[in-house]
C-alpha cells in the first residue's frame, strides 16, 4: 500500500486528513528497510499482527524480540488495568512501593546468591547497560585505575553514550567518542579458533598499556549474527576477568527471561557475572523497563555506604512490576521453557532443510528461540525479507541475516507457517 492509498484509508478514519509521510518522517530517524511500503500496524493478538489494510503477519521477532508471551494476552491484560487502578506511579527516590518490593523478592529467587546485591530499574536496555557501566566506572575509581572498556567486535549494546561506545557501527561523532585506548576489541567466540583467539586477545591486552578494566559480553550476539559461543568459553573467559580484577557485565537484554530455553543464558555456564544487564521480555513488551542485576561482592565494594546517583522518574515503576511479575512466573514454567527449545530446534532444522534443498543459505546458528539465517549479501536479504512480509510474515532483517525470535507461545504448526514462508520467499527472489 502507498502513502496516497495510506491518507484516502486515514481520511475515512477521521475528520481531517493525515499526512502520514510527513508523520512517518516525524517519527523515524530512517525509513530504508521497505520505505517504499510502510508496515503502520493496527491491532495484534497472539502471534499475529494486523496492518490497516488487515493484512496479517505471523511475527517471528516477537515485535523487536520483546513480545515473547504474545499480544493481547488476557492475564496481562488484566494486570494491566487492577495495578494501574491500585497505584498508577510512585517512584523509588529514597522511598519504595509494595509492586517492586514483590517484584525484587520474587526475582531475587531465581538468581543465584552471588547475584543478588542490588538492581537497578530502568526504562530501556540501553539505560539499563548504561547503569551497569557506571557501576564499573565507580569500582575503576576507587581502585584509583583508568577505566578501559573491552567487548567483542560485532557487539551491540544500546545507543546511549557509553553503551555504544562498546558498538562497532558507534556513530557518534570524534567529539563525543572516548579517547584512543579507552575502548578495545576482540575477536567474537564464533567458532572454537575464534573463541581462542578472544582468550588470548584478552590475556594480551591485560599485560599492554591499555589494560581493560571491564569486559562487556553477549552470551549470545543477537544483531551480530546469533553467534552462540562454544561450550565453556565464558567460564575460560571469567578466569581472565578473576585474574585481572576486571568487571565483566553481561548483556541479556535479548537473551534473558527465557530466549535460550533457561530463564537466564548464564545457567549454562558455571561462571557467573559481576552484573546481568535485562531488558526486553523482562515485562513482555507490555511495559517498558529493564535493570541491571549487581552482584554482592560489587554492590558490597561499590554501592553500600557511598554516594551512587541513578534513576528514572519512572525507574521500577509499580505497574510495571506487577506485570513483571506475571511475566517471570508464565517465563519460568518448564512447561514454556520446553516449548522454547522444542520450537527453536524445530526452526533451525528446518532452516537447514531449506538451506541443503535450495543452496542460498549460508548458514543456520542460534540457541532456543534466538535464531539466525545468514544470506550471501544484505540487499538479497532485504529483498527475502520484503517477499517474506508480502507472503505474511513479519521480518526485520539484521544485515545480511534474517533473524528469527518469535513469541515463545508459538506452536509446530506457526513454525511450519513460518518455515513455509521463507522458503517460498527464497524460491520467488532467487
Amino acid at each position: 500500500m502507498r502513502f496516497g492509498e495510506l491518507k484516502t484509508m486515514a481520511a475515512r478514519e477521521t475528520a481531517d486528513e493525515l499526512d502520514l509521510e510527513s508523520r512517518l518522517g516525524s517519527i523515524q530517524s530512517q525509513l530504508r528497510q521497505f520505505e517504499d511500503d510502510p508496515l503502520i500496524i493496527d491491532r495484534a493478538r497472539g502471534i499475529y499482527l494486523y496492518d490497516t489494510t488487515g493484512h496479517r503477519l505471523l511475527d517471528s521477532m516477537a515485535g523487536y524480540w520483546l513480545a515473547c508471551l504474545g499480544y493481547g494476552d488476557p492475564e496481562i491484560v488484566k494486570t494491566l488495568a487492577r495495578a494501574s487502578e491500585r497505584l498508577s506511579f510512585w517512584h523509588i527516590f529514597e522511598t519504595a512501593h509494595s509492586p517492586v518490593l514483590r517484584y525484587v523478592g520474587e526475582l531475587q529467587k531465581y538468581l543465584p546468591d552471588a547475584l543478588r546485591g542490588k538492581i537497578l530499574f530502568a526504562n530501556t536496555g540501553s539505560a539499563a547497560m548504561e547503569n551497569a557501566l557506571r557501576v564499573a566506572c565507580a569500582r575503576d575509581a576507587q581502585l584509583r585505575r583508568k577505566s578501559v572498556l573491552a567487548h567483542f567486535d560485532r557487539s551491540y549494546h544500546g545507543s546511549t553514550f557509553l553503551a555504544q561506545q562498546a558498538t562497532p557501527w558507534n556513530d557518534w561523532p570524534d567529539s563525543l567518542r572516548l579517547p584512543e585506548g579507552r575502548v578495545q576489541q576482540i575477536p567474537s567466540p564464533s567458532s572454537n579458533s575464534r573463541a581462542q583467539q578472544c582468550i588470548e586477545a584478552l590475556d594480551t591486552l591485560c599485560r599492554g598499556e591499555h589494560a581493560p578494566t571491564m569486559l562487556l559480553t553477549e552470551p549470545i550476539q543477537g544483531v551480530g549474527g546469533m553467534v552462540v559461543p562454544p561450550a565453556g568459553f565464558f567460564d575460560e573467559l571469567a578466569a581472565v576477568c578473576r585474574r585481572n580484577e576486571i568487571t565483566w557485565i553481561s548483556d541479556e537484554i535479548s537473551t534473558g527471561f527465557g530466549s535460550t530455553g533457561r530463564l537466564f543464558a548464564f545457567e549454562w555456564n558455571t561462571a557467573l557475572p559481576d552484573i546481568v544487564v535485562v531488558g526486553k521480555k523482562i515485562a513482555a513488551g507490555y511495559f517498558p523497563m529493564s535493570g541491571a542485576i549487581i552482584s554482592q561482592q560489587l554492590a558490597c565494594d561499590v554501592l553500600e555506604d557511598r554516594p551512587f546517583h541513578y534513576g528514572y522518574s519512572t525507574s521500577g515503576h509499580p505497574v510495571g512490576c506487577e506485570v513483571a511479575r506475571v511475566v517471570l512466573r508464565r517465563v519460568s514454567d518448564p512447561k514454556l521453557l520446553s516449548n522454547v527449545i522444542s520450537r527453536g530446534v524445530q526452526l533451525r532444522t528446518g532452516l537447514e532443510e531449506i538451506k541443503k534443498h535450495r543452496g542460498v543459505i549460508r548458514s543456520v546458528c542460534g540457541e532456543g528461540l534466538m535464531v539466525a539465517a545468514e544470506l550471501p549479501k544484505s540487499d538479497f536479504t532485504h529483498k527475502i525479507g520484503q517477499k517474506m512480509r508480502e507472503l505474511g510474515v513479519y521480518q526485520l532483517p539484521e544485515g545480511k541475516y534474517l533473524t528469527f525470535c518469535p513469541a515463545f507461545v508459538i506452536s509446530p504448526e506457526e513454525i511450519d507457517e513460518l518455515l513455509n514462508v521463507v522458503d517460498r520467499a527464497i524460491v520467488e527472489c532467487s
